[in-house]
Parts: structure tokens; sequence; C-alpha cells
């Protein structure tokens, strides 16, 4: 209970601090909008709940083609995708996105490793294209995603879109 304000309890939050002591506030971590396409369920909702998890807003859709009607793949900042999926599959899926957004960084996540596809993928769009190969963790996947949101080291060279230098 706070002495100054009788009946009331505040809570002592992490990373904060009282405007009086002249500290600034932390930011808040910047929105990590994510897609996850996948048609396994279990998978689907393993990997929906890691990257919720770790701070990202997520929408999932069951194939490619529910992917592309849902206008959210227009603004997400990557994309988690399997390959072999009902209606249409991740790379068709990709080629259609990435035709209007070169630079949108996909994680494949895979239990049919179709490597010539795959090169097929990056080599048609300068932005990233990792693969993970099934059976996967939450935990890995959505490190995955933190160092290519993150811009690690290492990771495609980036795996974020260049700047916008223009007005």
């Amino acid at each position: 209970m706070n002495e100054e304000a009788p009946g009331r309890d505040f809570l002592d939050l992490p990373n904060s601090t009282s405007p009086a002591s002249g500290e600034v506030l932390s930011e808040p971590k910047p929105s990590r909008r994510v897609l996850v396409v996948e048609d396994d369920f279990i998978t689907a909702e393993v990997i929906v709940t890691a990257l919720e998890a770790r701070g990202c807003s997520v929408t999932a859709a069951f194939d490619g083609v529910q992917a592309l009607n849902n206008p959210v793949w227009q603004v997400a900042d990557l994309v988690v995708t399997d390959i072999d999926m009902p209606r249409m599959g991740g790379i068709y899926m990709m080629r259609t996105m990435r035709a209007r957004r070169p630079h949108l960084p996909v994680v494949i996540v895979t239990g049919h490793a179709e490597r010539i596809a795959l090169e097929a993928l990056r080599a048609e769009a300068p932005g990233p294209v990792l693969m993970l190969d099934k059976p996967v963790t939450g935990t890995q996947v959505a490190d995955l995603v933190d160092a290519c949101l993150s811009g690690a080291a290492g990771i495609d060279a980036s795996c974020l879109p260049p700047a916008n230098t223009t007005g």
C-alpha cells in the first residue's frame, strides 16, 4: 500500500522510474509482425505460441491461398512458412509475395528439404531465405526469427530490408 495515496496499491514495474526522478522510461520493443503459414495445426500452434512469448504480433494461415487473401502479408516484417501445403505451397506463395515485396524475409520450416526450389527462391529476390528442417521446436524458430529481425550478423548478410532513404 502506498502511504501517499491511501487505499491504492501501486506496482513496482521493471524498467520504469518515477518521472520525478528525472530518469527516462525505457522504450517498449518495436512491433514485430510475423505471418506464420503452416497446415499442421500442432506445428503452427507451437510456432505461434513461441513467437508471441517473444513479443511478436502473429497472424496464422493454413496455406498459401489463405495467407495471400489476408492483407497482413503486405505489412508483415517476416514470414514463417511450410513448403508442402494444400491448395498453394510455400514456394509459390513466397514468389507471389516477393514479386511485390522483394526484401521480405522468410523462414522456411519444412519436413521436405526441397533444396533446389529453395535455391531458386533465393536467387529470385534479394530478401533473405532461411530454412529449418522439421521437426523443430518453437524455441528454434523464435531464435531464428529474433536473430533475423534484430539484424544479427551472419544471417544472410541482413534479414532487414534496406532503409528507406526517400522522402
